[in-house]
């Protein structure tokens, strides 16, 4: 067995038990208290939820958003009700562009999931990121979501939960809100 260092063997002492489950304030302070160091030191925590994030009912969601954002401007384009799937395509033929798009999946004409295909499928939209709003909420649901092309899907009147998908779809395509 390797020998410990005096400050290990400060922290055994200090420490006691190892095997001693804590919750997560009592392991802060803890870890507060057992401050070895003259520096901010880093930790890192993982956690085995029991989920399996193949299956889209079993995903799971954090996000730290920063204080005052970046400040840069974000263009979001919202399709939800009448005729608004032929009027994303008309906005597309007039060369506007957008940095993600929010699409209703029940929409008279063409649905949620037809227009993300017709985006999906032309240069000039096609890497722009789209989130799906629907009352529909199952795994099939978020399957065919994904397969025609959405970035995320989210069920409607969850506002917070449509706000965190566009911070996040955003990021992860380089336009951090």
């Amino acid at each position: 067995m390797a020998k410990l260092t005096k400050k290990a063997k400060s922290l055994t002492e200090k420490l006691g038990d190892n095997q001693k489950m804590y919750g997560v304030a009592e392991a802060i302070k803890a870890l507060k208290d057992l401050k070895a160091t003259k520096f901010d030191e880093t930790l890192e925590v993982s956690l085995n939820l029991g989920v399996d994030p193949r299956h889209a009912d079993q995903m799971v969601r954090g996000m730290v958003v920063l204080p005052s954002g970046t400040g840069k401007d974000v263009k979001v384009a919202v399709f939800a009700r009448g005729e608004n799937a032929e009027k994303a395509l008309a906005l597309r033929e007039q060369g506007l562009t957008f940095d993600a798009i929010v699409s209703d999946i029940e929409m008279p004409g063409i649905s949620g999931f037809e227009l993300a295909s017709m985006i999906k499928a032309d240069d000039r939209w096609g890497d722009t990121p789209i989130v799906a709003i629907s009352a529909h909420g199952t795994a099939a649901d978020f399957e065919q979501g994904r397969k025609v092309g959405f970035s995320d899907y989210v069920v409607k009147m969850d506002r917070g939960a449509l706000l965190r998908s566009l911070t996040e779809t955003l990021s992860a395509f380089g336009d951090a809100a």
